[in-house]
């Protein structure tokens, strides 16, 4: 006896779409979405404020769990959220640094969101107002930069070293060319512009230094991408621009004048700061100072990471400026 062929059902036949697609065509939404609001993010000028960090990212966040159920809202969101991020390598003009900085901003506020989600589903309680609840303070935070900040975004650090030189040796060090033959930290070498040589000399005030780097300023604002605004920067070189605005006995002040490399769109970099003393005939304590404003939100996860790449640069100025230049 023959089995009739199971036919599908009503529901079956109505619905013409898995659930892997209507996914996949949520994600594509979702993604478009996220695209739009970046570029106003711009638009309106606020590219380096929490409204792109951690914005952004909520929105993209929260639009993933909205898709159709799946097993782990955390586990979709994340790997939605990297999949966008590798996209956002390709199709739009934001530098991979600042995307590597990024991600795991990216990835803390997917966890947020999804394990608020996860929770609920585990105890049967309805998700939006859950998405509500956990939504809703990560935009506050988004406004950090865009109306002001509760966190004072001017900081400083130092860096200080004791050579084997008087500091009549470190003040001729100091009043030299600069060279740049010391071996960069490794923290500065993952996509920041690199100093390959300088002119000026001298410690008296108004004395300059004119430093050139390798690489542009990377011109990412995203109607680039469409030829309406902005210029290629990476096929040239970057420069910064420094004055002695103050010469004293152990203390020697550069103001910067003029700065197009990468690190102004991390930081405004305001004065370097020399200091020198004697701890014998034949031994001198240098300490390098940067002092600086921040430019990037939210404060409290960009501000240890310029920080670390500030006090970098600090130790990489001693060695190539003071260090390297001595007999």
């Amino acid at each position: 006896m023959s089995e009739s062929p199971i036919r599908p059902t009503t529901e079956q036949q109505e619905r013409r779409f898995s659930t892997a697609q209507i996914r996949l065509a949520g994600f594509i939404v979702v993604l478009a979405v996220v695209n739009i609001a970046y570029r106003l993010v711009y638009a309106s000028g606020a590219s380096q404020t929490a409204a792109l960090y951690v914005g952004v990212p909520t929105l993209l966040a929260v639009g993933l769990a909205l898709l159709p159920r799946s097993k782990s809202a955390t586990g979709m969101i994340l790997k939605g959220s990297t999949l966008a991020v590798l996209i956002a390598c390709v199709v739009l003009p934001e530098g991979l640094l600042c995307l590597l900085f990024v991600l795991p901003l990216i990835g803390l506020i997917g966890v947020i969101v999804g394990g608020a989600i996860d929770a609920a589903r585990r105890r049967n309680r309805r998700q939006g107002p859950t998405l509500m609840m956990v939504g809703l303070p990560l935009m506050l935070l988004s406004f950090e930069g865009v109306v002001g900040s509760p966190f004072d975004a001017h900081d400083a650090v130092e860096s200080s070293v004791v050579v084997e030189a008087s500091t009549s040796e470190v003040v001729a060090a100091l009043a030299a060319t600069p060279t740049f033959g010391a071996e960069m930290p490794t923290f500065l070498t993952i996509g920041f512009n690199r100093p390959v040589s300088a002119t000026g000399s001298g410690v008296a005030l108004g004395d300059e230094r004119s430093i050139e780097f390798t690489g542009g300023s990377h011109d990412d604002h995203p109607l680039r991408v469409f030829g309406l605004t902005g210029e290629r920067s990476v096929d040239h070189h970057s420069h910064m621009h420094l004055t002695v605005v103050e010469s004293t006995e152990g203390r020697l002040v550069f103001s910067i004048d003029h700065d197009t490399t990468m690190l102004a769109r991390w930081v405004d970099l305001e004065r370097a700061v020399v200091t020198w003393e004697p701890i014998d005939d034949h031994h001198t304590r240098v300490t390098w100072r940067l002092e600086y404003r921040r430019l990037l939100y939210p404060t409290l996860y960009f501000a240890p990471l310029q920080r670390f790449g500030m006090s970098e640069a600090a130790d990489y100025l001693l060695e190539s400026i003071v260090v390297a230049q001595l007999p």
